[in-house]
């Protein structure tokens, strides 16, 4: 059996950077599922308005998670954050596309999100092993959150990775098996739409894909990127903050 692992430290937290287009997408689907005012009023609380985001490029991360806390728990039903992931649209990830037409294949795509949390986003560390013919991903708990919470966050990221890739390409994209480390639950949704075998009790929060789907051309015409700008990196703001966390607790002046 042939197994290779790798761990990637991507859990971003507090005032760091996040890509807009999350917050963008989950505000849309807050106030379509539980209405205009309920957006309105988390808007208020997250200190923007809606023409501001559109302009945006990057936000903080603590405005992600709390819109995504907001929707887990005033939403009824168990499976939102799954719903969440599947309702994105590949031409709303803004940052993301001058890059992703840069690739030939899903597994390039799959392997520059894991890389890069600045761009894509991410609220936990992962690690990446190749067991056989399955590339298995695993979310760690670094950040010591809820079961609740960090299932809501896992099911919200599969669901939206495997809706992204069966935009990107011609014929049908699965999920082979989502290991979940609590007890078992409904996932009616999840089941239909990753098509993937579900396994509760496991010790890790986890999920496979064959190789051979991650080696699928890419199929999406990417024609008009001409307006979308390509980042140069992190933003300065992202860079003095985090060098004002690294100086702690003697800031620079």
């Amino acid at each position: 059996m042939q197994q290779e692992s790798g761990y990637k430290a991507n859990m971003k937290v507090g005032d760091q950077c996040y890509p807009a287009f999350e917050l963008r997408n989950l505000l849309n689907f807050i106030e379509t599922h539980l209405g205009e005012s309920v957006a309105n009023e988390i808007y208020q609380q997250l200190g923007l308005g809606p023409l501001e985001l559109s302009a945006m490029q990057f936000v903080y991360v603590w405005q992600v998670e709390f819109a995504m806390e907001q929707l887990r728990t005033l939403s009824p039903d168990h499976e939102i954050g799954a719903r969440l992931g599947a309702s994105y649209q590949v031409s709303t990830l803004d940052v993301l596309l001058p890059f992703f037409d840069q690739f030939t294949t899903l597994g390039e795509c799959l392997t520059f999100v894991i890389k890069n949390p600045d761009l894509a986003g991410s609220f936990s560390d992962t690690l990446i092993r190749v067991e056989d013919s399955t590339l298995w991903v695993r979310w760690l708990n670094t950040g010591k959150v809820s079961a609740d919470k960090f299932s809501f966050q896992f099911q919200h990221s599969v669901c939206a990775l495997l809706g992204a890739a069966r935009q990107l390409v011609k014929g049908s994209v699965n999920i082979d098996e989502i290991h979940f480390a609590s007890s078992p639950h409904a996932t009616v949704f999840l089941s239909q739409i990753t098509g993937a075998q579900m396994t509760f009790d496991c010790d890790f929060f986890e999920w496979g894909i064959n190789l051979d789907v991650l080696n699928t051309p890419l199929d999406y015409q990417f024609d008009q990127l001409s307006q979308i700008a390509v980042p140069d990196g992190i933003s300065f703001i992202d860079e003095v903050l985090t060098h004002i966390r690294v100086c702690m607790p003697t800031p620079p002046n």
